[in-house]
């Protein structure tokens, strides 16, 4: 298995029921619930467990490591150059295996960071380095202000930000 981007919670209804406006409050209800309960109660399950599937995934990958590391030492290889290779095939492994995993898990929290929020807040200033992978959509809502001094936003081939 490889590391697969999970797919994208449908949008619920919108306008969202508010519990003040009593002239709309029912109707908007009605709209909701069905979505809740029936697909969007099941996208955010398959969002779940393509996350957990990812997470197991990369455990997994992260004893295939630790067995190449076990093997290097356990063979007791004496020419300095065989435990060379293999201390870098397990680095390599081992790098692969965390930018597999940051990957996933930027994508996943970044398709839905907070599944039970009805209103989402998005500071105006990107702080930190971010990276878009490939396959993944991101959406920022605007006006964004700036991207802070020295930060990077990077956008890998076949993905896409777009600011609303």
């Amino acid at each position: 298995m490889a590391i697969t981007p999970p797919n994208g919670i449908a949008p619920s209804p919108t306008p969202l029921p508010v519990r003040g406006d009593r002239t709309t409050f029912s109707a908007r209800v009605d709209a909701f619930m069905p979505w809740f309960t029936g697909a969007g109660l099941q996208q955010i399950y398959d969002w779940a467990l393509n996350v957990y599937n990812n997470a197991s995934y990369i455990y997994s990958q992260m004893w295939v490591v630790s067995s190449l590391v076990d093997s290097a030492m356990g063979a007791g290889l004496q020419n300095a150059s065989n435990n060379a290779i293999l201390a870098t095939t397990a680095k390599t492994a081992a790098e692969t295996a965390r930018d597999e995993a940051v990957s996933a898990w930027t994508a996943a929290v970044a398709t839905n960071p907070n599944l039970d929020a009805a209103v989402r807040l998005n500071p105006s200033t990107i702080s930190a380095d971010f990276v878009v992978p490939s396959f993944y959509n991101a959406v920022s809502t605007g006006p964004l202000l700036t991207i802070g001094r020295g930060v990077h936003v990077t956008v890998n081939k076949n993905g896409s930000w777009t600011i609303i």
